[in-house]
Order: structure tokens, then C-alpha cells, then sequence
């Protein structure tokens, strides 16, 4: 798999832009500071009874209100042919629009009229999943947000795209973490809040994902079509911080699944990891799996991300 990047906002937005031939119409926002590790050697361990190697029916799904705000970022684009600029019928265009909602989480509605059944990219702060348009072309995804000038882009195979821009006020009220990859690595995410035990109250995965209106209780959201061939998925946990009423840690651990698709080869991922709307910090990880007689077994990353240290307010 491709090693994963993590650039700033500004000149992500910008080398993006260029590259899919667009001009945005309007003034970026101040850059914000990536924290970029180099590649971490994983410790692997295998995983107890208790861990989410034993059974589990799937929990609630990520519901999250609609909000107020809209921007809008209308985007014009140029190819170059034989010396000629030629632009496509206006019609064709996407664009993309991004509001504000709880928890720092941004609505995006992706708008595609001639990009039915496509697959297409999202880039926001270095985070990358690929989702699939509908029969119109159309698609409506709620994505954590990384940065109080929120960028996001839209990148389809032939090199059309949208860009649309959002300021989130709300950004430092909350502990974000993040791990995604490409195609079938059987990645999880798991948080246990407060002295919780794997299958109980509090314990925050994909198939418990909790809910973002919850004051003293984080929720994971997953990104990407894990159909679509060597798509780019990712997991995202957040947790409210800024408006905690108990003191606590939360544990957060990375588990690798052994399957099939993937046993005997070696994967590699990216972490993300944002406290109280600070510092966006960026690890790459890599991992080589048990051969195919391991297949059906968990195996636990260690040091791969940081528990959260949770303070009243």
C-alpha cells in the first residue's frame, strides 16, 4: 500500500487543488501544525479472552443531528488540450457543501450529476476515505472534523472534484483519534472510557459506537466503502473533553484481525491524534501479519496511540 501522507491544511488544499486543475474562490484560512512521526515499530501481542475476539451483536449507529451554518465553495475547472482551455457544461460540475454540527463533526453533501455509482476520495487534514456516489451522483457522509479552518476535498478517478471550506468553533472542546489504511488490514479501534470491560457500558468500537450528544461518553465514526477495492477506510473516536463532569482515562487500543484477505502480509496505517483542538499528531505504523494458520485470531498494536487523560470541568 501507498504510505499514507499528512500535510498541513493550506498546502494540502493547495497542491490538491492544483492537481485536479480547480481554482477555489476563496482566501484559505491560516495553516495549522501537523505533527508528522516517522514509522513506529509495533509490539504485537495476542489478545485475552476479554478482548473483541469473542462474540458481540452490532450496537447503536452514529446518528448526528443536522446543524445550522452552510458554506458553500463554488469551484471552477480548466483543462488543458491542445493549447485550449476547456471547461465542462456547467451542469457537470460538482460541488460540495459543509455545515456545522454537535461535537465538531461536519455534514458534507457531495453533488455529482455526471459521477453516478463513483467512487470517490475525501481529504481533510491529512485524513483520506473513499465513499461511493448514488444513481444521481449524490452523497451526504458526516466526517470528524481536524481543524478549526476546516478544509475538505472531493477527488473522483478522472480528476474531477469539489472543494468546500468550514470554521469550527467547537473544535477545542474535544480529544480526537484516528487510525485509517487501505484496503482489507482488519483494523479496529477501541476505547474503553473509565474503567470499562470490552463488551460493557463504555466500551466504544464499531459495533458499540456510541452516541455524539453524550456528555461523559465518546463515539466512533467509520469512514469509507470497505466494498470498493483498495479503498481508504478509517475509524475516528471522540471524546468531549472540554465539557467532562468526571475525571478519568480512557483506554485506546488498535486490534489487527486476522483474515483471509490479509494473513501473511504486511499493512500499514496511520495514526491521528488531536487533544482539545491543539497540535494534530501523525504517526505512520507497520505490521506484518501471522501466516494463514493464525486466521480468525486478534492481535493487539501496542504503543500505537495514547489513552486520553480526562479532567473535570
Amino acid at each position: 500500500m501507498t504510505r499514507l501522507k499528512s500535510l498541513s491544511i493550506a498546502l494540502a488544499t493547495v497542491l490538491f487543488a492544483l492537481t485536479i486543475g480547480y481554482v477555489m474562490q476563496y482566501k484559505l484560512g491560516p495553516s495549522r501544525p501537523v505533527s508528522l512521526a516517522s514509522a513506529e515499530e509495533i509490539a504485537v501481542t495476542a489478545l485475552t479472552p476479554t478482548s473483541s475476539a469473542a462474540p458481540m451483536p452490532r450496537g447503536d449507529t452514529l446518528r448526528v443531528p443536522p446543524g445550522a451554518a452552510t458554506l458553500t465553495a463554488e469551484v471552477t475547472r480548466a483543462r488543458v488540450d491542445s493549447g485550449q482551455q476547456i471547461e465542462p457544461p456547467a451542469a457537470c460540475l460538482p460541488r460540495m457543501t459543509a455545515t456545522a454540527t454537535v461535537s465538531a463533526m461536519a455534514d458534507l453533501t457531495l453533488d455529482a450529476p455526471c459521477q453516478p455509482n463513483a467512487a470517490v476520495t475525501f481529504h481533510h487534514s491529512g485524513l483520506m476515505f473513499t465513499e461511493t456516489t448514488d444513481d444521481a451522483g449524490q452523497i451526504t457522509l458526516t466526517v470528524p472534523v481536524l481543524s478549526r479552518d476546516a478544509v475538505f476535498i472531493a477527488a473522483f478517478d478522472n480528476g474531477d472534484g469539489a472543494v468546500a471550506q468550514l470554521q469550527v468553533e467547537d473544535i477545542g472542546q474535544i480529544d480526537r483519534v484516528a487510525v485509517q489504511w487501505e484496503g482489507e488490514t482488519g483494523l479496529q479501534l477501541h476505547a474503553l472510557e473509565f474503567g470499562a470491560d470490552y463488551f460493557n457500558p463504555g466500551h466504544i468500537w464499531a459495533q458499540s459506537a456510541g452516541l455524539p450528544q453524550q456528555a461523559n461518553a465518546g463515539f466512533l465514526v467509520q469512514l469509507g466503502n470497505p466494498a470498493l477495492p483498495h479503498a481508504r477506510l478509517a475509524e475516528v473516536y471522540t471524546f468531549p473533553a472540554g465539557k467532562a463532569t468526571r475525571s478519568g482515562t480512557v483506554s485506546m487500543s488498535i486490534e489487527a484481525e486476522v483474515t483471509q484477505a490479509n494473513c501473511g502480509q504486511r499493512i500499514d496505517a496511520q495514526t491521528m491524534e488531536m487533544h482539545l483542538g491543539g497540535l494534530l499528531q501523525t504517526q505512520d505504523l507497520s505490521l506484518s501479519l501471522p501466516e494463514c494458520t493464525a486466521v480468525g485470531e486478534f492481535l493487539v498494536l501496542k504503543n500505537t496511540v495514547q489513552d486520553l487523560k480526562i479532567a473535570a470541568r
